[in-house]
């Protein structure tokens, strides 16, 4: 591994919801493998393993670490965990990544594509998570996993309507006029958008999404939370 892939590794392990600032050689190799695809692994003449393990176990334990806070609230009947657990659903993780900046997705080795798939950046997530816990321990992991995702499940919607619900809570109250303005940024190989929505030309929230539909999704859940929409 070269200095310049250490250093992106580095600086990825020390961001504020990771906060590790130090791995070692054999640590680093772990989180190399957690960030690379099977399109890489087999497309390359230097043998490499690739993150499928590590995305599996990534995978159960962000489950585990999650259904057990849920539990541990003991605010939720098992109708209602069973569907804020779908939070960690690879549907939400890539935009999670995007969301909280972690940058997972800028430095995935892949092959055949002008950026990562959703699917490809939520497993490589996953496989980091999973790598975390085996550099670093279960607390560590767990402290990681519930940094990011506290938040998101008291705000979670099951069901993801979040547009629908600001519609109807600005028609209910007689608001004004909603409208959403999106835009593309980011180079071609990490195209994401940005959706600001606004009421009656005042900007209230903004949302970020690898797709048009889950930025203005993420637009609208800050704007219930800014409107304190229940």
């Amino acid at each position: 591994m070269n200095e310049s892939r250490k250093k992106q590794l580095l600086d990825i392990l020390s961001g504020p919801y990771f906060g590790i600032e130090k791995a070692s050689e054999e640590s680093l190799a772990l989180y190399e493998i957690a960030l690379t695809h099977s399109s890489f692994a087999n497309g390359t003449d230097v043998p490499c393993e690739d993150n499928e393990k590590l995305e599996f176990f990534g995978n159960y334990l962000l489950d585990f670490v999650v259904a057990e806070y849920l539990h541990g609230l003991k605010l939720y009947e098992p109708k209602e965990m069973n569907k804020r657990i779908k939070v960690t659903a690879n549907s939400n993780l890539a935009d999670i990544v995007a969301k909280y900046d972690l940058e997972i997705d800028e430095a995935i080795h892949f092959r055949g594509k002008e950026k990562p798939t959703v699917k490809m950046t939520a497993n490589a997530f996953e496989a980091f998570i999973g790598a975390i816990h085996c550099a670093e321990g279960i607390e560590k992991a767990r402290e990681v996993i519930l940094g990011i995702f506290i938040e998101e499940l008291k705000t979670f919607d099951p069901e993801g309507n979040y547009k629908g619900r600001l519609k109807e809570h600005v028609e209910r109250h007689s608001l004004g006029v909603l409208k959403y303005s999106p835009s593309d940024e980011g180079p071609g190989h990490k195209k994401g958008w940005r959706a600001t929505v606004s009421l009656n030309g005042e900007e209230i929230a903004q949302g970020v999404g690898f797709s048009l539909k889950q930025a203005e999704m993420n637009a609208a859940r800050e704007a219930l939370q800014k409107l304190n929409v229940e």
